[in-house]
C-alpha cells in the first residue's frame, strides 16, 4: 500500500528548510541537511518536494514577498504628510499597518531574512537591491508631502540608498541573532526610530537650505 503523505510532516519538512535557507542560505542547504533536520530521511523528503528548488518555492512563496513590499508601501503612505510619527493619533492607519507588518517580520522571521540576506542564488537573488531602490522611491515621494521645499538631487538618491541598504542589513540581523521574540522586537523597534529620526532631520535641514561654510583659517 502507498504511503499517504502526512501534513504534520511536510510542515515539519518546511520548517526545517527555512531554518537552513535563513542560517546558511540556498547554495549551502542540502536536501540530506533538511532531512536531518527534520528528524527523516532524505528519500521521505522527495516523496513531499521534487528538489531544493520545490523546497525554496514552499518556503518562500511570492505572496510573502509582495506582501512586505505592500505593507512596506502603505505604512510610508499611511505618513501622509506628518513630519514626526509621534504626533500621528494612536489608532491611525499608519501604526495599525506598522503593526502588522511588525508582527508578519517577527512571525515570519525566517522568511524576512532570507529576502532580506539570504536570497543569493535563488528568484529572490536581487530582492533586497530592487527593495532598497523602491524605498528610495516611496521616501522621496513622502518628503515632497512632508517637505516640499527639500531639493532632489543625485547626491540625496545616493545617500537615500545607503541609508536603506544599513537599515534592511540592521533588521535582518536582528531577526537573524536575536531568537527571543521580544527582544528581537525591541531591537527593531529602537532601528526603526533611529531611521526614521534621522531621515526627518535630513529632510528638515534640506528644507532649510544649505548651511552657511566657514571661511577657511
Amino acid at each position: 500500500m502507498a504511503q499517504v503523505p502526512k501534513e504534520h510532516v511536510r510542515r515539519r519538512i518546511v520548517a526545517a528548510a527555512a531554518h537552513l535557507f535563513a542560517a546558511r542560505g540556498y547554495a549551502a542547504t542540502t536536501v540530506a541537511s533538511v532531512a536531518a533536520r527534520a528528524g527523516t530521511s532524505t528519500g521521505n523528503v522527495y516523496k513531499y518536494f521534487a528538489g531544493k528548488e520545490a523546497l525554496f518555492d514552499a518556503v518562500l512563496p511570492e505572496a510573502f514577498a509582495r506582501d512586505v513590499r505592500r505593507l512596506t508601501h502603505a505604512r510610508i503612505v499611511a505618513l501622509g504628510s506628518a513630519r514626526d510619527v509621534r504626533e500621528l493619533p494612536r489608532d491611525a492607519r499608519y501604526h495599525v499597518v506598522a503593526g502588522e507588518l511588525l508582527e508578519r517580520c517577527l512571525a515570519e522571521r525566517e522568511r524576512v531574512v532570507i529576502l532580506l540576506a539570504r536570497a543569493e542564488g535563488t528568484r529572490f537573488a536581487r530582492f533586497a537591491e530592487d527593495f532598497g531602490r523602491a524605498l528610495v522611491s516611496w521616501a522621496l515621494g513622502y518628503a515632497r508631502r512632508a517637505w516640499p521645499e527639500v531639493p532632489r538631487s543625485p547626491a540625496l538618491g545616493f545617500a537615500l540608498s545607503a541609508v536603506y541598504r544599513g537599515y534592511l542589513r540592521s533588521l535582518a540581523e536582528a531577526l537573524m541573532s536575536l531568537p527571543s521574540r521580544p527582544r528581537a522586537q525591541a531591537a527593531i523597534e529602537l532601528l526603526t526610530t533611529h531611521h526614521q529620526g534621522g531621515l526627518a532631520q535630513l529632510f528638515a535641514s534640506l528644507a532649510r537650505g544649505p548651511a552657511p561654510r566657514e571661511l577657511a583659517p
